[in-house]
């Protein structure tokens, strides 16, 4: 049993320093990221985002210039997103992520009540691209 946990592990530091020399340094997940994973994830001083939704993981991938992948492994460049800065700030009371792209700026946000929408519309209109967890509708 010890042998299986240990080429398990070996398999999937292999996976993750395959992505690591890629040079991907921001990996954005559609489920649960395990704990071994985020260990080696971490060790490579790598960045894991997970987003529940599938419909808010392809308007990323398609707001960066990514292809939502279904395998484990590193991408291919032409599957690869650029992003200049991938960062967490404080609007409004609430922690949000930020995706910059030089001049244009996409924002996550996570909606705590249904009368936030109107309230944080009005708040984020600077930005080129706003898209809510939980909410269908970008608000462009």
């Amino acid at each position: 049993m010890l042998d299986f946990t240990k080429g398990e592990e070996t398999q999937l530091e292999q996976v993750i320093k395959e992505i690591h020399d890629s040079g991907i340094r921001v990996i954005v997940a559609g489920g649960v990221v395990g704990e071994l994973a985020l260990h080696y994830i971490s060790r490579y001083e790598m960045l894991v985002i997970k987003v529940m939704s599938k419909f808010e993981l392809r308007r990323l991938c398609r707001v960066v210039g990514a292809t939502p992948l279904a395998r484990l492994g590193a991408p291919m460049p032409d599957e690869t997103g650029i992003v200049d800065v991938v960062e967490t700030e404080e609007i409004g009371g609430d922690r949000v992520t930020v995706f910059r792209q030089g001049e244009s700026l996409l924002v996550f946000i996570q909606l705590t009540q249904p009368d936030d929408r109107g309230y944080r519309k009005r708040n984020y209109t600077n930005s080129n691209y706003c898209a809510a967890w939980g909410d269908p509708e970008p608000y462009g």
